[in-house]
């Protein structure tokens, strides 16, 4: 995210509270109740787990949220494996980050097959109004507009452009292409 994330808690057990907290620490009880969406401004792992009377916690969710200044160009982080759909990047350890002018694949020196990528950028909007993003890739990808997915193009195929519109507001807002390429064309 670029300055702060809205976070909102959902359980499909009625009644159910929810605790979590950045700090995995503190014993489950001391975590804060979730009672309203909140704003996550700084970078970390947020823990949530949901408690309710005469059952069992749940299991313990994590999400993983980094902070990425808006800088000139798009942040990449690089990562090796094998894949048949788009692997959770968040939970991966890069091999290698950097910046590269804009979204493409060119300067990132990647291997010709066997690899992810999560790319993140940021557009300022000038005028608010309906705007047409396109993402086409060999093999999947999948792009994000203020951490919600607009485009879904995921899967091992050859190569496919998806195309969606979206009402933007002034403004500066992230842009994250998530990619993998296994095998045969790279784009």
């Amino acid at each position: 995210f670029y300055e702060s994330v809205e976070v909102s808690l959902e359980c499909p057990t009625t009644d159910a509270e929810l605790r979590y907290t950045l700090d995995e620490s503190l014993p489950v009880t001391d975590w804060e109740l979730y009672t309203k969406p909140f704003h996550l401004n700084t970078s970390g792992v947020l823990a949530v787990q949901a408690w309710k009377d005469n059952h069992s916690p749940s299991e313990i969710t994590y999400s993983e949220n980094e902070r990425v200044p808006p800088k000139n160009g798009v942040f990449y982080k690089y990562y090796k494996g094998s894949w048949r759909k788009l692997p959770n990047l968040l939970a991966l350890t890069p091999v290698r980050s950097g910046r590269i002018g804009q979204f493409r694949l060119e300067k990132v020196g990647a291997s010709i097959n066997d690899f992810a990528l999560l790319m993140i950028g940021y557009v300022e909007i000038k005028r608010a109004g309906q705007y047409t993003f396109y993402c086409g890739s060999n093999d999947g990808s999948a792009l994000y507009v203020d951490n919600s997915l607009l485009i879904d193009n995921d899967g091992h195929h050859g190569f496919i452009e998806l195309s969606e519109k979206i009402y933007m507001s002034e403004g500066i807002h992230q842009i994250e292409v998530r990619y993998f390429q296994s095998g045969g064309g790279q784009s």
